[in-house]
């Protein structure tokens, strides 16, 4: 079952935010250890997105998913 759906938000960047957020979650709700990135482009979207998932795992307590600080 789902969540009930969020209320809109009129900045971009929080959407993007929240829905960065909602993904890392979902991969570990559904136990997701290993991730495939193909043709990745190297823009601010797709590192806040690396570095949210690296966060997430590394808050999991996941083995080798340590993020400096």
């Amino acid at each position: 079952m789902l969540p009930p759906t969020p209320e809109p938000l009129a900045d971009a960047g929080a959407v993007r935010h929240r829905l960065i957020n909602a993904f890392a979650e979902l991969l570990g709700l559904l136990g997701i250890e290993i991730l495939v990135l193909e043709d990745v482009h190297w823009d601010e979207v797709t590192l806040e997105l690396l570095l949210a998932l690296a966060f997430a795992a590394a808050s999991a307590g996941q083995p080798g998913a340590d993020v400096p600080p």
